[in-house]
């Protein structure tokens, strides 16, 4: 019978147990930003996807005012397996845009990833080239990494062309 005891009390310690949760609508509390929903066990919670990096991952940054354009060539290098780009082409309007990669070795598992528009939606994923028809203004994001679909390494060096 005490066993039954400890087992209810531990269960209502648990139950009570406060996590880092709004009790009041059950929402995660997070940054402004993009953000996903998911669903664990009936809860929502919020993500913010914009700034989520796999583990043992590290990004190259990259900052591109939108002035700069109508051509921008970058020289980058993968240096790790898990290393990503990003760029973030700041305060684009809308139009036509067009990027291509090229990696030094053509064997290279590299690719255009994912975009993320101004609104915070994502597209992808893409192959070596992209031309995208931007419709919103705001900072426009390209993820360029490796394709978990293919083998190979992304390690190498590689230019990025920007086009408007």
């Amino acid at each position: 019978m005490k066993i039954v005891f400890l087992f209810m009390a531990i269960g209502l310690m648990a139950c009570n147990n406060a996590s880092k949760v709004n009790s009041g609508t059950g929402e995660a509390v997070l940054p402004a930003g993009n953000t996903d929903t998911t669903s664990i066990a009936g809860a929502d919670f919020l993500i913010d996807s914009s700034k989520a990096v796999l583990p043992g991952e590290s990004v190259i940054q990259e900052i591109i005012p939108a002035e700069n354009l109508p051509i921008v060539n970058l020289q980058k290098e993968i240096t790790g397996i898990n290393q990503s780009i990003r760029l973030t082409i700041t305060d684009m309007e809308p139009g036509q845009l067009k990027i291509r990669i090229n990696p030094k070795n053509p064997e290279a598992n590299i690719r255009i990833s994912r975009v993320i528009l101004p609104d915070g939606t994502t597209d992808g994923p893409f192959g070596r080239e992209l031309q995208y028809n931007i419709t919103q203004r705001g900072n426009f994001v390209v993820i360029i990494r490796k394709s978990n679909m293919a083998s190979g390494s992304p390690v190498g060096e590689l230019s990025i062309q920007i086009e408007r």
